[in-house]
């Protein structure tokens, strides 16, 4: 099984990566991986690469990231995370930001409760 999986990834990745025009070197000057890890990674030398690297693999490849999981036979998770850690990973807010829009929605929801209890 571990050779089908990292077959697949591996086909999958280089296509891709071959459907956006994208060399090897270019991936991995703008991943920061080095270009003998595309290579492995390509060939199906990984078949369970770091959840961590397969997000940059997704933004260097513009594939969704959803898709490398399911490659990797990952569990996708089927709900979103909090706001506050879905904010930390996707925007480049600062803490005491995250923070304040988390109490705004905290806020919003609870007076959204006491409009339907009404």
């Amino acid at each position: 099984m571990k050779g089908v999986i990292s077959k697949a990834l591996g086909d999958y990745v280089k296509a891709r990566r071959l459907s956006r025009k994208l060399d090897i070197k270019t991936v991995a000057e703008h991943s920061g991986f080095h270009e003998s890890y595309w290579r492995k990674l390509e060939a199906g030398h990984y078949a369970a690469p770091d959840p961590k690297h397969l997000r940059v693999i997704a933004e260097t490849i513009s594939c969704p990231l959803a898709d490398l999981y399911s490659l990797c036979d990952y569990t996708v998770p089927k709900e979103l995370p909090s706001l506050g850690p879905y904010l930390r990973t996707t925007t480049n807010l600062s803490d005491a930001d995250i923070v304040a829009m988390e109490q705004i929605f905290r806020s919003m929801a609870t007076n959204d409760d006491d409009r339907r209890a009404s």
